[in-house]
């Protein structure tokens, strides 16, 4: 049988065709890993869920961070549960904040797989010796000497840095997705700085006033140039002294607030007294998020400022 000249050429055209798709599908198979939005295998965990939800924003399109510690726990004195420390066990990257906020952690960095990565982000910051200071001054005219402030993540500007720390690590360990951990670190960054602007404008008219079930919200009141304010405890789990207490009692005659800042509910029962005795509204800040709920960075930092906006 002949084929006609037009059918051969028909033939030679669709064969032709067939092999420059095939070239074409397999050159984007072998640059998918590097331009595609497949999972890494690389197992990242945080200790606490604030700082996944940053984790996630950064590795947004690749994959998910888990976490160790639920907003129901504290991480002074959590113990872990045999199913977290397996968890831990398959970690590659380990996220926290240092080891004194997070002390149970000391045992669960002895379990870490050998060839598995480490971030303990305060001393990388290296803020313990200035903002202890700073804290210091914020606070002497209270005469209230008190533990340097460890929530961090509460602050816009430390965020910023803490993001460009977990996406340097990050594509260290994962470079196949480097681009899209800068890119993210990136555009959270730049939201950061929005939110900062727009939320500084919203809290000084007027200011809200306030004083703090324990001092947990200095780097927020830095950031913000919000006035720092007096605690009843140093720290979560300090005692007031009866100094500092008739200070404060003092200081609340002369100088009224609206609102009692709670970090953990149900509030102490000194927090119920000292709110019943000047008529304060008892107001919780999420400082670890919320359990169960799908939250950005941003996110997270509204729920503090919208807090913080019923207190003026």
């Amino acid at each position: 049988m002949r084929f006609s000249s037009i059918e051969l050429d028909d033939s030679m055209r669709t064969l032709l065709h067939f092999f420059i798709t095939l070239r074409a599908g397999i050159f984007i198979l072998l640059l998918w890993p590097v331009f595609g939005h497949a999972e890494t295998n690389l197992k990242v965990v945080t200790s606490i869920q604030p700082l996944q939800i940053i984790t996630n924003d950064i590795m947004r399109g690749v994959d998910q961070a888990e976490v160790l510690i639920g907003p129901d726990q504290s991480p002074h004195h959590f113990q872990l549960k045999p199913s977290q420390m397996r968890r831990a066990s398959r970690a590659d990257l380990l996220i926290w904040i240092s080891n004194d906020l997070e002390a149970g952690l000391k045992r669960v960095q002895q379990v870490l797989p050998e060839g598995s990565h480490k971030l303990e982000l305060l001393p990388r910051l290296g803020l313990s010796d200035q903002h202890r200071d700073d804290d210091d001054h914020d606070h002497q005219v209270h005469s209230h000497p008190h533990d340097f402030d460890e929530h961090i993540w509460l602050s816009p500007d430390l965020l910023i840095r803490i993001a460009g720390l977990i996406s340097e690590q990050l594509s260290k360990l994962d470079p196949a997705h480097a681009r899209q951990y800068r890119q993210n670190s990136q555009t959270l960054s730049d939201a950061l700085q929005q939110w900062k602007q727009r939320n500084r404008a919203r809290l000084h008219h007027p200011q809200p006033t306030y004083i703090l079930d324990h001092h947990f919200l200095s780097h927020f009141e830095r950031s913000l140039a919000l006035q720092p304010h007096d605690s009843l405890r140093d720290s979560h789990d300090s005692a007031t002294s009866i100094r500092h207490l008739r200070q404060l009692q003092q200081s609340l005659k002369q100088h009224p607030v609206k609102c009692l800042l709670v970090a953990k509910m149900p509030p102490s029962a000194q927090a119920r007294q000292i709110s019943q005795q000047f008529g304060l509204k008892i107001q919780p800040i999420e400082t670890l998020g919320h359990a169960g709920k799908d939250q950005s960075t941003i996110d997270f930092l509204d729920a503090i400022a919208d807090a913080l906006v019923q207190c003026r």
